[in-house]
């Protein structure tokens, strides 16, 4: 026994017997078969099925161990860092002994594997640019902190030309000076954030594909209640990579599992045989078929065979499964219907997967040795069997949140590895970009035309060869062109993916967000200046927010909170600004005649006032759809005109006489300071009141807050009609008659529906253009996506 960290790539590993639960190095499997739990790599829950290889010098020197990913057609070979290790068996294959222990050649250990490099970018995160709202609170805090110098320099000089003592005009001067930043300002931002969070709580597609139907040559589909197997049903149960664990369990990829769980058939491991499949079909037909030699998918040939035994017949056949334009072409003419194109086309419009099979029975020749005759000679005229259909079922919601995020013009792309029927063909060495239709992939445009044919309604699917090829220095128009009509990239790889986010950034010059459920998505999730985890596993760790419920539906709900939490804190931002200019127009005014607002005074306003305002302000929840422009930054402060107005007009009233003031000895009652006290607090309320507008973005003010201001409101109503000598004595009130009150409330009032009126206009009006804003033909492409869902 070896201590798993002192491998090194080169050691020989035995896996026979072996209690290891996570794989500590990618290894190259050598002998033998494993069924292995990537979900950790690859966010799939499906287990994959691994196979030793007969050409490891040729897998080792095709392979690019630099790269942190590997080529499918060397992965199906090598068991990768941090996943996990179901079964090992000897193989049941004729190129290897049955008795040969299962071994792994290490050729990655630490940071150099698979797992290793997706830590190693967590551990080194992109640094994103500075937030939209971080950037306003920057300029906010310049601004105010150059008010309050400007304030205590003017109340300084203002105190000094009245003759007050040194300490009162140091006192004075940073009192005015530490009432520019609230102290409730980082709790009130911070409460919107938080309560966004706190309300929040994926795949566009079911788990697992589902076979949808099969059709046979003659354009018919298979029964469902069959006596005799047909021979597409062999192949079907026989043709694929699957493997069955010890609990009796199918393993392996999605497509073959339920390929074989459709043909009702089981998979046996049978002594006599190494592997048996016995068919289990209705009535008291049983027939066994055993794979004699298998050749696996290539993904260059786009195909994979194998020959079978059908013990019962002694017949050896070898199926072929497929890409139907591949199979089709080894078929003999004859076999072929002639409507199979259309018939494929209509089946890939509906967004189902196509696999065709074929067969052929081999030769007495071939049948004594099958090593005799090459691949490419056993997969020559071969009978077309039919064509098997696979449906991946969308998710009941995921048609409505695709139509959300395109009516609120998102910009919204699909990036992910499988194949698009609509595609922007791999560039040709010596044409560039080949623009192939959806409906013919032999109608093909020339690049001059390109322009006037996106004037009409086309859109483009954009493969990851292609997107190589655009990303090259001299490429750019190809690039814009694909930004600006392009709904679906496909084929790509987790470093495309990545360039993908970074292109896009460089080319709106604005935030992109990217949604994902793997490890293979944590490059573009980390590059991404909004990032959605649709996985609990790796990628959750590269992403700012993960979902608890896998779908993507969760990409709407994030949008709608983040907006409604973004409205917030500027609308929490705004209302502790204005009421930064109240407090400070207030001492100013106060200090003109040499008095100032008592300690429970200020206590009051922001404790009692403002801070649950704040408070209840950040509570209001998001809206139920989603806006198309952003919210709005934009805010008006005219309330130092009320301040002003109420300032001079108390004078005039009957009831004023002037009262002695004394800031050195604490002598600071008077009908200003009482006037201007209340007019305060009833400002605070009434800003909080035309901040809390909430459409489109939110749904309102949160039952909470109007409470709050109902509550507020009242309280200070009755503190000011007071007439309890204890209570004026406490906060240094003097008496203000019922009539004047009046008065300062309908003026307050007269604000309140003036400041509500503008912040509804700025919703709409004021509000920005969306950052990327598609074109026609790109939201016409994804509405086409939609009909399809």
């Amino acid at each position: 026994m070896v201590d798993a960290a002192e491998l090194v790539p080169g050691d020989l590993v035995s896996l026979a017997g072996t209690n290891i639960s996570t794989l500590p190095c990618d290894m190259l499997l050598l002998s033998g078969e494993a069924i292995v739990d990537e979900s950790a790599l690859t966010g799939e829950s499906v287990h994959a099925s691994k196979s030793a290889t007969v050409r490891p010098s040729q897998i080792l020197a095709d392979a690019d161990l630099a790269a942190p990913m590997l080529a499918s057609r060397a992965s199906r070979h090598i068991l990768f860092a941090g996943t996990k290790l179901l079964r090992v068996s000897t193989s049941n294959s004729d190129d290897q002994s049955p008795s040969s222990p299962p071994l792994g050649l290490v050729i990655r250990t630490g940071f150099g594997t698979a797992k290793g490099s997706l830590i190693r970018s967590m551990l080194y995160q992109r640094v994103n640019s500075t937030s939209h709202l971080n950037h306003h609170a920057i300029k906010y805090l310049r601004y105010m902190a150059v008010l309050g110098v400007f304030a205590a320099v003017y109340t300084a000089r203002h105190f000094v030309l009245l003759g007050a003592s040194r300490r009162a005009v140091v006192l004075r001067a940073l009192e005015q000076l530490a009432i520019v930043f609230p102290p409730a300002l980082p709790a009130a931002l911070t409460a919107g954030i938080a309560f966004a969070l706190a309300r929040l709580h994926g795949h566009i597609t079911e788990e697992g594909l589902a076979v949808q139907n099969v059709i046979l040559s003659d354009g018919s589909s298979v029964p469902p209640a069959r006596f005799t197997p047909l021979l597409i049903d062999i192949g079907m149960a026989i043709c694929h990579d699957a493997k069955v664990t010890s609990e009796g369990k199918l393993v392996g990829d999605p497509l073959d599992v339920k390929m074989v769980e459709w043909t009702k058939w089981t998979l046996q491991h049978v002594p006599a045989y190494g592997a048996g499949l016995v068919a289990r079909g209705p009535g008291h037909v049983s027939i066994s078929a055993i794979p004699l030699k298998v050749y696996e998918f290539d993904a260059t040939l786009r195909r994979m065979s194998v020959i079978t035994k059908v013990l019962e017949s002694d017949e050896i056949r070898v199926f072929c499964k497929g890409a139907p334009e591949t199979i089709l072409n080894l078929c003999d003419s004859t076999t072929v219907p002639k409507r199979i194109e259309r018939t494929i086309n209509d089946a890939s419009k509906r967004g189902l997967r196509v696999i065709a099979m074929a067969t052929r029975s081999l030769t007495m020749a071939e049948r004594s040795n099958p090593d005799f005759a090459s691949r490419e000679q056993l997969e020559l005229n071969l009978q077309f069997l039919g064509l098997v259909l696979f449906e991946n079922a969308i998710k009941p919601n995921t048609a409505r949140a695709m139509r959300e995020l395109n009516d609120a013009s998102t910009g919204m792309v699909e990036v992910h590895e499988d194949v698009y029927i609509s595609r922007l063909a791999p560039p040709d060495s010596s044409k560039g970009i080949i623009w192939e239709s959806a409906d013919d992939p032999t109608r093909t445009l020339e690049n001059r035309t390109v322009q006037q044919v996106f004037g009409s309604a086309h859109v483009l699917a954009v493969t990851g060869d292609a997107f190589d090829y655009m990303i090259q220095p001299g490429n750019e128009h190809h690039l814009s062109q694909a930004f600006s009509y392009g709904v679906v990239f496909a084929r790509m790889s987790p470093d495309q993916k990545c360039t993908l986010v970074e292109k896009l950034q460089e080319h709106y010059g604005q935030h992109v967000g990217f949604v994902g459920d793997g490890a293979n998505d944590i490059r573009a999730l980390r590059a991404a200046n909004i990032a959605l985890s649709l996985s609990d596993a790796d990628a959750s760790v590269a992403a700012l927010f993960t979902s608890a419920d896998c779908n993507v539906a969760s990409a709407v709900s994030l949008l709608k909170e983040g907006r409604a939490a973004l409205l917030t804190s500027f609308s929490t931002f705004k209302f502790m600004a204005i009421y930064s200019f109240v407090h400070i127009d207030t001492i100013a005014l106060l200090h003109s005649i040499k008095s100032t607002l008592s300690e429970l005074q200020l206590m009051f306003i922001d404790l009692i006032v403002v801070l649950p305002l704040a408070l209840t302000l950040a509570r209001s929840s998001a809206a139920k759809t989603l806006a198309q422009k952003p919210p709005p930054t934009t805010a008006v402060a005219i309330q130092f005109f009320i301040q002003r107005f109420m300032f001079n007009a108390v004078r005039t009233q009957p009831f004023y006489s002037a009262m002695q003031v004394d800031l050195e000895k604490k002598m600071i009652r008077c009908f200003e300071g009482t006037v201007l006290f209340f007019l305060s607090s009833f400002l605070c309320m009434a800003n909080a009141l035309s901040f809390s507008a909430g459409k489109p973005h939110r749904s309102g003010p949160a039952p909470s807050f109007i409470v709050c201001v109902t509550g507020l409101l009242a309280a200070t109503i009755l503190l000011a009609k007071s007439t309890n000598p204890n209570i004026t004595f406490l906060f240094d009130l003097a008496p203000i008659p019922p009539s004047f009150l009046s008065r300062i409330l309908s003026a307050v009032a007269i604000y309140a529906i003036f400041m509500y009126t503008m912040e509804t206009l700025s919703q709409y009006a004021l509000a920005p253009a969306p950052c990327c804003q598609p074109c026609g033909q790109h939201r016409r492409g994804m509405e086409i996506r939609q009909r399809r869902w």
